[in-house]
Parts: structure tokens; sequence; C-alpha cells
């Protein structure tokens, strides 16, 4: 079964409907119930979308004795006999339709104010936590100036990633810890130019920054960077050095016994 709802077409009424006054609120009860209803409105005064709703009976004038309400009580009553005026029912049915209309279309609008105020409280940290912890307070900031550079080149990205990956981790556990592809290239480069021990070192001092040994064996492995005695690997370096772009390289000799 259908709402009563239905009949009402709301898509008639703009979004910023409430805050209508003036000239704006007339010519949109103009378009949606005729001239006559504005012209009573008009005669009341009620000149916006508020003041309408807030007024309890937009007829009630028609019950006063005045001779400024002759005229329109003679265009839009019917005149008995005995002297009094009926209201119309099409102008009743109309001032019906546009309170409804429009009650409709606010309590839409409300809806959806409602809505955002509550995804945005859901998507916003508690300012306690923020304004009590000195490490947050100092994050927003520099990333705040970091966001603003407008060079590009200067902007800490990798940092930027690197602190990003770190704390998405720390809110998973242990073994689902996850790395972007620059923290995988930062950690195997890490482990080839320091070694081992100072891989561990800094692993173990950087809470879910890098990945395990075992894990690192393996990106060594998948990428073919494992160094074997006496192999040369010249088409791997051409090929490297097509990937940057460049023709020049340095070769050094490896003294140890």
């Amino acid at each position: 079964m259908s709402s009563n709802n239905d009949i009402y077409d709301v898509s008639l009424v703009p979004d910023n409907v409430c805050t209508l006054d003036g000239t704006d609120f007339y010519q949109l009860v103009q378009s949606l119930v005729g001239e006559t209803v504005c012209e009573i409105l008009r005669i009341r005064s009620i000149n916006s979308t508020r003041s309408f709703l807030n007024t309890d009976d937009v007829l009630q004038i028609f019950k006063y004795d005045s001779p400024d309400l002759i005229g329109i009580k003679n265009k839009l009553c019917h005149k008995m006999t005995n002297g009094h005026y009926i209201i119309k029912a099409g102008i009743k049915s109309s001032l019906a339709y546009l309170t409804k209309l429009l009650e409709i279309k606010q309590d839409q609008q409300q809806s959806i104010m409602n809505n955002d105020n509550n995804n945005s409280n859901e998507q916003t940290l508690p300012y306690e936590i923020i304004n009590n912890n000195s490490m947050l307070r100092s994050l927003f900031s520099w990333y705040e100036q970091n966001e603003n550079m407008s060079n590009s080149n200067h902007k800490q990205i990798f940092l930027s990633s690197f602190i990003d990956n770190i704390t998405k981790n720390l809110s998973k556990p242990k073994h689902n810890y996850r790395y972007n592809e620059s923290i995988k290239r930062f950690a195997v480069a890490l482990f080839i130019l320091g070694g081992k021990l100072t891989y561990e070192f800094v692993r173990m001092n950087l809470i879910a920054a890098l990945p395990a040994i075992p894990t690192l064996n393996n990106l060594i492995l998948n990428a073919n960077l494992r160094v074997a005695e006496a192999e040369f690997r010249f088409d791997a370096l051409q090929q490297h050095l097509l990937s940057i772009h460049t023709k020049l390289g340095f070769v050094s000799e490896d003294c140890t016994g």
C-alpha cells in the first residue's frame, strides 16, 4: 500500500526552501499552489517558509470583520444570506497541500543534516584524545605543513608512507602486518647496506615498521637480488640502468677475507 506522502512531490521544492523569504518565497508558493494563496500570505505578512510553518491558522484573518478585508473575502469566500463568509474548499486544500509539502521537505533536510553530523562524529577523533596527546598534535601539524607544500619535490612522501604503514600495522596482530612497496624497497636497501645486525637493531626498535628477516629473504629471492660468488649479471645490470634512465655506474672491490 502506498504512503499518503506519495502524493506530495518534494522534488518540486528546492533544498534551500527553509531559508527562502520575500520574493523567492512568494515565487515558490505561486508555482506550487497559485497566486491566490500568495495573496493571502501577503495580507498576513507571511513572507518566509519559517513564518508560514510557524503560523497555526493562516485563514484566521477571515474570521474578522474589517472593511479592509471585504474585497479579499468576496474573492475567496462564499457569502451566505446571513452575511457570513465561508472560505472556498480549493483555498483550504491548497494551503493544506502547501503546508504538508513544506513539512515533508523540512523533515527530509533535517534527516540529511542529522546523518551528516553522525557520520562526521564517527570519522572525527575525540578532541580529548588529540588534546592530551602531544604526538598526535605534532603529527597533525607536520601533515598539514607537508600537504601545504607547493613544491612536490620538497614533500616528505616516503616519511609520510613510513608513518602511515607503522600506524596501520599497530592496530593489527603481528602475524597480519602488511608493508607497502616503498617500505619493502627501503627494507631491502637497509639490509644490503647495513647488514643483518644493523637491520635487526633498527627493526626491533621501530615496532611494526619493517618486515622480519624471513620475509625479507623472500623479497630478495623474488626480486632476483641475491648475489652469487663469481657470477656476472650484466643483463640485469643493463635492465636496471635503463629503468633509472642512466648510463653511469660505480664499481668497487670487496677485499673481505
